[in-house]
């Protein structure tokens, strides 16, 4: 069986409302979705990050690095290393590692479903419920960002739209208007959530050391389960400091995804949770050897995932893969989500759980593609 072709595809929707984090303004969603095709007609769909406005680069560096993959047999590991060494002198990260990934989970996908076994299944696991909570509580761009009162009415809004017996708990945003607005706005999801609930303040490297440290104190009895990227990314030494004061638990860093770069933080004591991606670590295989790495050094992985169903399902497999017990979900109102999972798929009980199905478990079709495209 070879690879005969590879495709990227831009899907894009605009939002009512732009969303905003601590630095950020998000005023339509984006994906990049791959494409490959085998001569016996197997086809596999991956996604590749392309965060930041950087739907174009990717796709560009998807087609660069489709004519090493055409004509070579479907192996995702040996693949995604040759097309990241082969790669070393103009990219190891950012677009180049996003469209690496994209590909890796496509060939993933496309090799399950030629041998009918769910991806996970061919790492050696197979499909297990993996606990989920809900990224939501982003500031909302209609206005109302000036006004604390109206900020926190949306925050407590989001919050208890949220399906507690769907998700084990809450990511909200924070870092935007200060500390005690960061405590008011953790204090209120709190209190929306119940005692039992998970709750992660996502500051998205906005807070210096002294503030990240002072939210760290102020709500260390508010049960948070981490501070995502509390620090610009990059400073291992002050993380590592923020987390050896104990107050709360250290996750990150997103905008660091590759297995280097979360080695620095895990060798450096910096984090309590690392935060690999299967769309932007470089693939499926790359986010199970993160996390096994964490778990050599006693740090914890939760996967970042801020995808269509697709990636989605990659950070499922493998979580499943590396027995990881949390993974992010998006209840953002994503217009990109709506690809039905179908009932192979069971999101109750507070874990996402493929029951049955081959490759990722997620159908992609030529018209849902077209209709976002």
């Amino acid at each position: 069986m070879r690879v005969t072709d590879v495709e990227a595809f831009t899907l894009r929707a605009e939002l009512d409302r732009p969303l905003w984090d601590a630095r950020s303004r998000i005023t339509h969603r984006e994906a990049v979705l791959v494409r490959v095709e085998t001569d016996d007609g197997a086809v596999g769909w991956g996604e590749a990050a392309c965060f930041g406005g950087a739907a174009a680069l990717v796709v560009e560096a998807v087609r660069l690095l489709a004519r090493r993959v055409v004509g070579t047999p479907p192996r995702p590991r040996a693949a995604a290393r040759e097309l990241l060494s082969g790669t070393a002198h103009f990219g190891q990260r950012g677009a180049v590692v996003s469209a690496v990934s994209g590909i890796e989970i496509a060939l993933w996908d496309a090799l399950g479903r030629s041998v009918g076994l769910a991806v996970s299944s061919l790492l050696g696991a197979g499909p297990v419920p993996v606990p989920v909570y809900a990224t939501t509580g982003f500031y909302r761009g209609d206005g109302q960002d000036n006004d604390p009162d109206r900020r926190a009415q949306q925050l407590e809004h989001d919050v208890r739209s949220v399906d507690l017996g769907r998700v084990r708990g809450v990511k909200i945003k924070v870092g935007r208007f200060g500390v005690a607005d960061d405590v008011r706005r953790a204090s209120l999801a709190r209190t929306a959530l119940g005692p039992d609930a998970l709750l992660v303040l996502d500051a998205n490297n906005a807070w210096t050391f002294t503030e990240a440290a002072r939210v760290a104190d102020l709500v260390a009895d508010l049960d948070v389960l981490f501070l995502e990227e509390p620090l610009p990314f990059g400073l291992v030494t002050d993380s590592a400091t923020l987390r050896a004061r104990g107050r709360v638990a250290v996750g990150g860093y997103e905008l660091e995804p590759t297995y280097e770069a979360c080695e620095r933080y895990v060798l450096g004591g910096a984090v309590d949770y690392v935060q690999p991606d299967a769309t932007w670590s470089g693939g499926i295989a790359e986010c199970v050897r993160i996390a096994e790495l964490a778990h050599a050094h006693g740090v914890r992985t939760a996967p970042h995932n801020f995808s269509t169903a697709v990636g989605t399902a990659a950070n499922y497999h493998a979580a499943c893969a590396a027995d990881v017990r949390l993974l992010e979900t998006d209840a953002t109102g994503n217009p990109l989500l709506d690809l039905p999972l179908g009932d192979t798929w069971d999101t109750t009980g507070g874990a996402l759980h493929l029951r049955s199905g081959a490759g990722l478990g997620v159908t992609v079709t030529e018209e849902w593609v077209s209709a976002h495209a």
